[in-house]
């Protein structure tokens, strides 16, 4: 039996989620960080937001739920309006993705985030976003209407991201900063890791919600994916690609000095690789890159690239100067690279400040939260994780999967392959040959994952002649909002099988 005032939402505990909640209570109790191994199925959301909740709602703190996928926003919510409905309790909740897919301006889901970053700024900046003057005054204060806004919101059940830019289109508001006057006075904010761990969004993003870190008690989901996360967000990389379309750009303009530096920076990296070969790779120094007027270059492309950016909204040319601006970086944790890699249709040059210890990225952040929660199925060796992470005052523990073994049925069939060798028509009929099998021998719902889009369109072509059943497909740059339709029309088909 769970205390009621740990706010556990559901009736029945299991064994191993009790010792999980239990571990978790204790950890935030103490301000302990933990790293948690917790199968599939032992229901981790529940035994973790119940316990840091329920300490949040006491002492003042703020739970803040990182994960990088959107079906565990919904997840969350759903928890959490359970929990309300359950005790009674009232709290606010603020659930924010990416901003640019927050963002009501037609066009701007295209960008690159460093390209959304930069036109988004300019627009607040210079006042021509409506969705922005309607939110914000000159000051950066709420107006009165989005304060109104806010208001109403607060009141209602906890809201989905999707519910909050719905409110937002109607409001002709902008969502992004709905969320973050929902944020101010939250007790649970679900997001992404970057807005913890990114060194420009997470700062700017604890000055906006008026946070502090040591008041956050953070969950982290799906933990397992945090030090290439943390890696991938603190790299960069430079393309000849890029520096061709940049070039293109700049000619454009007519701003022959850029042409030239941007002709320059391509002339080193073509020197450096000059006997190279397709796949070949290898360090370089800071030095080896330095194009002539370093500083100079940076702030002559910055500004080349958002009088562009006024045009078309994006600019290669402000991806160059994003890069050298990351290449000063620090040293260590961080390895440059030129590579020479094989693309689908031509070889190209890659120039990388490439992050090898997660550690630098969120050590620090970490080790001043409140308490960290990291947990995943997937988690094991937990001190390997402890170290690449560099979390101090930690505790580590390992659960048991719920399930008998013998409820799980792995099979590997050899006659199919999707190798890139073995891709003919012939093998894209034995596929949908084998799966047509399949899928008549369940009684409910068949999900089919495939390792392109190229494939899956090949193989559901054939498919349709051979099944008698709905086929909902995913589209390649399908929206969040559309992928979770898809999954919702997929469930209603549970009896009758799709």
């Amino acid at each position: 039996m769970v205390p009621a005032d740990l706010l556990f939402p559901h009736d029945v505990v299991r064994d191993e989620q009790s010792k999980l909640l239990e571990k978790v209570e204790n950890c935030v109790l103490y301000k302990k960080n933990l790293i948690a191994h917790a199968p599939t199925g032992l229901g981790k959301t529940a035994a973790t937001v119940a316990p840091a909740l329920s300490y949040a709602l006491k002492n003042n703190k703020t739970v803040l739920f990182l994960t990088s996928r959107h079906t565990q926003h919904k997840i969350v919510i759903d928890t959490l309006r359970e929990i309300r409905e359950k005790f009674g309790t009232r709290f606010s909740v603020a659930s924010i993705i990416g901003k640019k897919w927050m963002c009501l301006v037609p066009g701007t889901e295209a960008l690159y985030s460093s390209d959304f970053a930069d036109y988004c700024k300019k627009a607040r900046e210079e006042r021509k976003c409506e969705f922005y003057v309607n939110a914000r005054k000159n000051q950066g204060a709420f107006t009165v209407k989005a304060t109104a806004v806010l208001e109403r919101l607060k009141e209602l059940p906890p809201m989905t991201t999707e519910q909050v830019i719905k409110e937002g289109s109607l409001e002709t508001m902008c969502p992004y900063e709905l969320s973050l006057g929902l944020a101010k006075s939250a007790r649970v904010i679900i997001a992404d890791y970057y807005y913890l761990f990114h060194p420009d969004i997470g700062d700017n993003f604890l000055q906006r919600s008026g946070k502090e870190i040591k008041d956050f008690i953070v969950i982290v989901d799906e933990a397992h994916n945090l030090p290439y996360r943390l890696k991938d967000l603190a790299s960069e990389h430079l393309s000849g690609p890029t520096l061709r379309r940049a070039i293109r750009e700049a000619k454009k303009t007519g701003n022959e000095k850029i042409i030239s530096k941007l002709v320059e920076i391509q002339d080193i990296l073509n020197r450096l690789t000059e006997r190279f070969s397709p796949g070949e790779e290898r360090i370089v120094k800071k030095s080896d890159f330095e194009p002539s007027e370093y500083d100079d270059a940076i702030e002559e492309l910055e500004e080349a690239g958002t009088a562009i950016r006024e045009v078309q909204k994006q600019s290669y040319v402000g991806s160059v100067a994003t890069f050298m601006k990351s290449w000063l970086g620090k040293e260590e944790g961080f390895a440059r690279i030129i590579s020479l890699k094989k693309g689908l249709k031509e070889t190209y040059i890659q120039l990388s400040y490439r992050c090898l210890d997660p550690s630098v990225v969120c050590k620090d952040t970490i080790n001043s939260t409140h308490s960290t929660i990291l947990m995943s199925g997937t988690l094991q060796p937990t001190s390997m994780y402890k170290e690449m992470l560099g979390i101090e005052n930690c505790e580590e523990s390992s659960y048991k999967d719920p399930f008998p073994k013998t409820n799980r049925l792995n099979l590997v069939f050899p006659k199919t392959t999707t190798a890139y060798k073995a891709r003919t028509e012939n093998q894209y009929t034995d596929i949908a040959n084998t799966l047509a099998e399949m899928i008549k021998l369940v009684p409910g719902n068949s999900a089919v994952f495939f390792p392109s889009y190229f494939i899956k369109e090949k193989v559901e072509y054939l498919l349709q002649q051979k099944v008698h059943r709905t086929i909902i497909s995913e589209v390649s740059e399908i929206s969040k909002q559309e992928k979770q339709d898809m999954l919702d029309r997929f469930k209603t088909y549970k009896e009758t099988g799709a």
